[in-house]
């Protein structure tokens, strides 16, 4: 299921997401941020702190559940 297709109030800390850009890229929601908007920080696999994210629900990814491996 895309992102684009929850509702914000759904989308919660810890999902795990695909980007539907780079299919191998898997991340996690690392924090709901509401003091601009309402933004979600994304840690991307292998990357040490969260330095990207998205508003509201624009995000070309897709919620992986359960979560999966990077394919080779």
């Amino acid at each position: 299921m895309r992102i684009s297709d929850i509702p914000e109030d759904q989308i919660k800390v810890g999902m795990r997401i695909r980007s539907l850009v780079d299919p191998n890229k898997l991340a996690t929601i690392v924090e709901r941020d509401e003091s601009r908007d309402l933004y979600f920080w994304i840690q991307w696999n292998g990357d040490d702190e969260a330095y990207s994210g998205f508003f509201w629900n624009y995000c070309e990814c897709e919620v992986i559940d359960p979560p999966e491996l990077p394919k080779e």
